[in-house]
């Protein structure tokens, strides 16, 4: 196997273990209402799962506005009505 397609089967893996180290760095934090992600350790760099988590968050956030601006344009549930071409 060459080394370029080493890299490219174990990769994957390799990101798979860096998430999970920069999960387990994490701590939860109630503030109030609001819960915060702290690092535990600050030898590791700064998480990437909190932005993560927050962008798939705001992508969901996103999505659920342009769902109800969609659905107020229809006005709802729609109302069919079928004509039949007569007897002939």
């Amino acid at each position: 196997m060459t080394t370029e397609d080493r890299i490219k089967r174990l990769m994957p893996h390799e990101l798979t273990t860096k998430l999970f180290e920069e999960m387990a760095n994490l701590r939860l934090r109630k503030t109030g209402l609001d819960i915060v992600l702290e690092q535990i350790n600050a030898r590791f760099p700064k998480d990437k799962y909190s932005a993560f988590a927050y962008g798939l968050w705001r992508i969901k956030e996103l999505e659920e506005e342009n769902y109800k601006k969609v659905s107020r344009r229809t006005g709802g549930p729609r109302k069919l009505i079928f004509f039949t071409g007569g007897q002939t």
